[in-house]
């Protein structure tokens, strides 16, 4: 087959479904009535380099996250030090005292406001009685 017959390639490729399965492909190729078996002998994984060669036919069957290589690169995990743990854990306690403090600190100014109008109405009520208990 020569470089110029590759546009009318007409085979047909009927393999499993995607999967992560790295060390297990089965599939078909189907081209001028005949079948040719396709294994992991005859697949390259994204990402491998073929070398010592100087020419060769591929075929993409899997790309983008369909690839055997994204099916099976699971969700990564953010690793933290210890130091990292403890100090949200702290900073996490300092924000929380600190809103319990700013909560004591309104509820006291609200208590001494009371306070106040509660002495400033009991004066009010002393001096009218007193200006009108002279005459």
């Amino acid at each position: 087959m020569l470089c110029t017959d590759l546009k009318s390639f007409t085979g047909e490729i009927v393999c499993e479904p995607p999967n992560n399965h790295l060390n297990k492909f089965e599939g078909v190729l189907n081209w001028r009535d005949e079948k040719f078996a396709l294994d992991n002998e005859k697949l390259l994984l994204r990402g491998c380099v073929l070398r010592n060669t100087g020419w060769c036919y591929g075929l993409v069957i899997f790309a983008g996250k369909d690839t055997k290589l994204m099916m099976n690169s699971g969700r990564t995990t953010f690793k933290r030090t210890h130091i990292d743990q403890l100090m949200n854990v702290l900073i996490v306690g300092v924000c929380r005292g600190s809103l319990v403090l700013q909560l004591a600190y309104i509820v006291a100014l609200i208590e001494v406001i009371a306070f106040c109008l509660f002495v400033i109405k009991s004066y009010i009520k002393y001096v009218k009685d007193t200006r009108f208990s002279k005459f």
